[in-house]
């Protein structure tokens, strides 16, 4: 199943319970055979970061004041691919 984390600041998770929730939750899917894609802002994890674990990351230049935007960015890029599941 293809599924993607939208609306969290990164991994891997320097703070925050969504981060560690999020990050926690992709490990453990990526080891049951799933394709898990990770929205990241710029300013949380490392742009050069692609891969965390088997976690496939996707750097969005958005800061934390642009939430609302990071989440959308996410759903416009979603829009372009088919995935299963979104959360």
């Amino acid at each position: 199943m293809k599924i993607a984390f939208i609306g969290q600041k990164g991994i891997p998770a320097t703070s925050g319970g969504v981060e560690k929730h999020v990050e926690d939750l992709a490990v453990k899917l990526v080891a049951k055979g799933h394709e898990v894609l990770v929205y990241t802002r710029a300013n949380y994890t490392d742009q050069k970061t692609k891969n965390y674990q088997g976690i496939n990351l996707i750097s969005l230049p958005y800061s934390a004041l642009f939430t609302k935007k990071h989440s959308h960015c996410g759903e416009t890029h979603r829009g372009i691919f088919v995935f299963n599941k979104t959360h």
